[in-house]
């Protein structure tokens, strides 16, 4: 219970630092940093998804599962943000 505590102590503390560092921080160098934390964030799902897909039998083969249920989620996931952007008329997330 004390980690959940410290936890959301911590949470708070950076969400005030970021909001009194936002003042000085250019808009250039602010994209950036959205769009690489919005990378890392996709590729430690990626790693997840991928560490749960694949085992290693008795015998040294590899197999996988999932794989099918990954590639139908991906799918899903571009009609929804196409869905979202022509209601919208903008896109929910930018490369």
């Amino acid at each position: 219970m004390t980690g959940t505590w410290i936890n959301m102590a911590a949470i708070i503390a950076g969400a005030v630092l970021g909001m009194l560092a936002k003042k000085g921080i250019p808009r250039r160098v602010e994209e950036s940093l959205t769009r690489i934390q919005g990378l890392a964030v996709g590729l430690i799902g990626l790693n997840g998804v991928i560490a749960s897909m694949f085992t290693v039998d008795a015998d040294g083969g590899i197999s996988d599962s999932g794989g099918l249920l990954l590639l139908v989620s991906l799918v899903l996931d571009a009609l929804w943000a196409n869905c979202c952007e022509s209601m919208t008329g903008s896109a929910i997330w930018e490369i």
